[in-house]
C-alpha cells in the first residue's frame, strides 16, 4: 500500500472525526454569539436614552469580540483535526505488515543508493536493521535512529546523507497534499 493509498485511507476515517469537531465548535460559537448578543440587549434596555450612542459601541464591541472568538476556536478546532489526521497516518504507516514493510525498505533503499551514487553505512530504527542487512548485506549499520520506520544512508566519507525515514516522506507527501486534506477534511 503506497503512503497516497494510507493518507487517503486515513483521510476518510478522520472525516467522521472531523465532521464532529467542526459541528461541536460551530454549535459553542452560535452560543457564544446568542450569549454576547443577550449580554448587549440586556445594557441596552437597563440603560436610559441618553447613554443610548454608547450602548451600541458596546453591543457592537462585544459581538465583534465573540466572533473573533468563535473564529479562534474554529481555527483551533481545525487544527486539531490535521493534527489528529497526521498522528493518525503515522501510527497506520508504523503498523505497516512485515512483508510490505520488506518491500518498501528495499524499495527505498533502492532509490537512496541511486540517489547517493551508492553507500556505505545507513541509520535506521532497530526492527528495520534486519530487513535491511538482509537485502544489503554489504551496507554497513551506523547506528539506531529514533523513527519510526525506513532507512538514512551515508556515504563512504560520512558527509552525505540521504533520509527515506517514513516521518520524512510523510511531510513529503502531506506538504502535495495539504489543501487536498483540508478541503476534505473542512
Amino acid at each position: 500500500m503506497s503512503l497516497d493509498k494510507l493518507v487517503v485511507e486515513v483521510l476518510g476515517q478522520a472525516d467522521k472525526q472531523a465532521e464532529k469537531i467542526i459541528s461541536d465548535a460551530k454549535a459553542e460559537a452560535k452560543k457564544v454569539i446568542l450569549e454576547a448578543q443577550h449580554k448587549a440587549q440586556a445594557v441596552s434596555k437597563n440603560l436610559s436614552e441618553k447613554n443610548n450612542v454608547l450602548l451600541s459601541d458596546l453591543e457592537k464591541k462585544e459581538l465583534s469580540a465573540a466572533k473573533l472568538k468563535a473564529s479562534k476556536d474554529f481555527f483551533e478546532a481545525k487544527k486539531e483535526i490535521l493534527n489528529e489526521v497526521n498522528d493518525l497516518a503515522l501510527e497506520k504507516i508504523s503498523k505497516i505488515a512485515l512483508e510490505k514493510r520488506s518491500q518498501l525498505l528495499k524499495h527505498l533503499t533502492e532509490k537512496a543508493l541511486k540517489e547517493l551514487d551508492g553507500g556505505e553505512f545507513f541509520y535506521s530504527n532497530e526492527k528495520d536493521k534486519a530487513i535491511i542487512q538482509k537485502f544489503f548485506p554489504k551496507l554497513k549499520f551506523a547506528g539506531n535512529i529514533e523513527c519510526i520506520g525506513g532507512i538514512v544512508l551515508e556515504n563512504s566519507q560520512k558527509n552525505i546523507r540521504v533520509n527515506y525515514t517514513f516521518e520524512v516522506l510523510f511531510e513529503n507527501v502531506k506538504g502535495d497534499y495539504l489543501n487536498e486534506i483540508a478541503s476534505r477534511v473542512f
